[in-house]
């Protein structure tokens, strides 16, 4: 009996969840844009989830979680890390303005922007 109102509890939390608006990872990338060199990848999230830089900047992409992540444009290989292993880094450099939208290809739920100027 314990068991069953324990699993009824877990799946009425995530039917709010998604009535909510689903998982708070894939809204990440709303607020302004900041200004930074690094995106850092933990939990299954990119941090910060909306980066800014100057034309042309290396940006370091650091993947501290436990499995491989990709940061990626979504709009037709702007830029691409490829994998980056867990505990690795890569880089990336954008030379054109403008907003690029990005996500992790083995997981296309994590998204990011960012912001060329």
């Amino acid at each position: 009996m314990l068991i069953a109102l324990g699993a009824a509890l877990v799946i009425a939390t995530a039917g709010a969840a998604v009535l909510a608006g689903g998982d708070e990872r894939t809204e990440a990338t709303a607020g302004p844009a900041e200004m930074t060199d690094t995106v850092t990848i933990d939990d299954f999230e990119f941090m910060p989830p909306a980066a800014a830089v100057q034309a042309g900047t290396e940006i370091a992409v650091d993947n501290v979680d436990d499995v491989g992540h990709t940061l990626s444009s979504e709009d037709g290989g702007v830029f691409d890390t490829g994998g980056i292993a867990a505990g690795d880094s890569s880089t990336v450099t954008v030379d054109k303005p403008g907003e690029y939208p990005y996500i992790c290809e083995f997981h296309p739920t994590m998204h990011g922007t960012l912001t060329v100027e």
